[in-house]
């Protein structure tokens, strides 16, 4: 393999071999002061050193097969590009994973793609072009940083599928970016102004996703109502297990106006994955609107991020605290794992009282958090048979039967 050499601040790559003993070595420009460009250029070098060695290719022929020698910086030898390599690679793909899989990895690629470029040789891409093109670029359209992780680790796993087809000579490694796993909430106040500044259309349905704590894009996926209850079925829940929220009248009508509004999209000629994307961006653009308005009046700290997500991180807290069944509520958010309902028992309660006046009685009990992880879970039918109808109650605040509590307790 060949080594790399400074010499009068330039860079050359060294390929030394031997014949019958006798060492013999060749220096080729790389063209380059900075190291992290020479490193990338020996990679081309690399790949040629057996022909260089054995002479197939001689000393003239180097500009034409290394594009940094030559003025049009091309080379004969075409490298393959990001626009050749990602068509087979999810062909391959959906071969070894799920469909979902398969269109978030096509997903998460096209939009490396729309960075770097479908030109961008696969031999050319390095750590600094992912953290500082492809994470700024989506950093300032508004991408919070668990959104992108989730694109990266789709990239680092193509990433390995290039080394392990020897399509690129070393690991390409970068880091993912930081998460705060504190649960970003919208406050009463910071919700009563939001109903004030946007439309009335949009103020029915943000109440909703108040109201429901269901996922950003759930309300447009293929579930159905079954009396009160609203059932999304496992092939399009997220969990891939039944997910189910009750609803009163009110809510009902409101879920019905949603999915008119994805059928609007089918109408006009998208398909069913195109529609539900184009009204989650929907929804996501004008709760971004808001949230500008609210952070430039003052209601909502600039460093504050709020999204769509934020009503249902409220619902949680309000729930864990009416209730005070961490169980239930998990049940009722259809989270996977107790752990993740476990971050609203670590807010402080002086902070609930002021985000949420209304809650100040269920706060006056005292501190409730080890009674809470103390319990025990309830017994939980098989995730995978479709659910019964479970108790309605106050906007699905009050649904859980509290029995079970004093029944664990003794």
């Amino acid at each position: 393999m060949a080594s790399i050499r400074k010499m009068r601040n330039k860079w050359y790559a060294r390929v030394v071999w031997r014949v019958n003993g006798k060492k013999k070595e060749i220096l080729i420009p790389l063209k380059t002061s900075s190291l992290t460009e020479a490193r990338t250029r020996i990679k081309s070098v690399n790949n040629e050193e057996r022909d260089i060695i054995s002479g197939i290719v001689q000393k003239f022929q180097f500009k034409d097969i290394f594009r940094w020698l030559n003025p049009q910086g091309t080379s004969k030898y075409k490298s393959l590009t990001l626009g050749d390599i990602i068509p087979k690679y999810l062909e391959y793909r959906q071969c070894v994973v799920r469909k979902s899989t398969a269109d978030r990895d096509a997903y998460a690629l096209k939009q490396l793609t729309k960075v770097l470029g479908k030109n961008k040789a696969v031999q050319d891409i390095t750590y600094k072009d992912i953290e500082q093109k492809f994470i700024p670029y989506y950093q300032n359209k508004g991408y919070q940083n668990g959104g992108l992780n989730i694109s990266l680790r789709i990239q680092k796993v193509f990433y390995n599928y290039l080394l392990k087809e020897k399509l690129i000579d070393e690991k390409i490694t970068f880091k993912m970016l930081p998460v705060d796993d504190e649960p970003c909430y919208i406050s009463r106040a910071e919700i009563n102004a939001l109903h004030e500044i946007v439309d009335e259309k949009f103020s029915r349905w943000f109440y909703f996703y108040e109201m429901v704590g269901c996922r950003a894009t759930e309300p447009f996926l293929r579930g159905f109502l079954d009396g009160n209850v609203w059932k999304i079925p496992p092939e399009e829940a997220k969990t891939k297990h039944w997910h189910y929220y009750p609803l009163i009248d009110e809510l009902k009508y409101i879920w019905m106006e949603l999915q008119d509004l994805k059928q609007s999209y089918i109408d006009a000629g998208k398909n069913e994955k195109q529609a539900t994307h184009t009204c989650y961006q929907l929804f996501q653009k004008n709760m971004r609107r808001a949230v500008v308005k609210l952070k430039k009046s003052g209601v909502v700290p600039k460093e504050k991020k709020l999204t769509l997500k934020s009503f249902r991180h409220t619902f949680g807290i309000v729930n864990v605290v009416k209730t005070k069944d961490i169980w239930g509520t998990s049940k009722k958010m259809n989270h996977k794992e107790i752990g993740v309902t476990q971050r609203y028992l670590d807010i402080e309660h002086y902070i609930i009282e002021q985000d949420f006046p209304e809650l100040k009685p269920y706060l006056d009990l005292g501190d409730n958090t080890e009674t809470f992880r103390g319990m025990l879970p309830p017994p939980q039918p098989n995730p995978s048979s479709a659910p019964t109808s479970p108790v309605l109650g106050d906007g699905g605040y009050n649904m859980v039967d509290t029995s079970k509590i004093s029944r664990l307790k003794s």
